[in-house]
């Protein structure tokens, strides 16, 4: 992802147009080679993929740590940092610990919620993860008919040892 690993220092943004770009490239290429394709996405890159790959015939779907609804992510962030709608619209980019809130990446993602998502879909989500609740995961599944791992020991990223097994267990039990 932009901003993220050998991506790191470069000028390119991390955001919801430049993710929906690159998954639309891979995705363009996938489908050109093979007839059946699954995806697998983590954290933001599931929400990209909701965003991009909705029409799309993948075979299944595999979120881990999945964020599903940005806007609640987004308003978590503004009460974590004391920010409000009104200071993240006169300021544009606000840094954080966590991330660069940006404006126009708030507004296109409250004119864009995720309301079409038809892939057969499994979730793994932590029960420990802060970034999105309980709540959230669970209506999304309920509102698109997914299957819901819920590891109640684990955080969002899934990096402690044990979660090294949580997570292949989940792979074998959904591919």
């Amino acid at each position: 992802m932009p901003e993220h690993g050998e991506r790191k220092e470069s000028d390119y943004r991390c955001d919801i147009w430049n993710g929906m770009h690159d998954l639309t490239e891979i995705g363009n290429y996938t489908f050109s080679m093979w007839r059946d394709v699954s995806l697998f996405a983590c954290s933001l890159g599931a929400y990209f993929s909701l965003n991009t790959y909705a029409d799309r015939k993948f075979m299944n779907c595999l979120f881990q740590s999945p964020v599903l609804d940005m806007e609640y992510l987004i308003k978590q962030m503004f009460c974590w940092f004391d920010v409000t709608e009104e200071r993240s619209y006169t300021e544009k980019e606000i840094p954080t610990p966590v991330d660069l809130l940006r404006w126009d990446d708030y507004q296109y993602i409250k004119k864009h919620p995720i309301k079409k998502w038809n892939i057969p879909t499994s979730i793994l989500y932590g029960g420990k993860d802060n970034l999105q609740s309980v709540g959230v995961i669970q209506k999304f599944v309920k509102a698109h008919d997914c299957k819901l791992t819920i590891s109640q020991s684990s955080e969002h990223p899934f990096m402690e040892k044990e979660d090294l097994e949580i997570v292949r267990m989940w792979l074998e039990e959904n591919l």
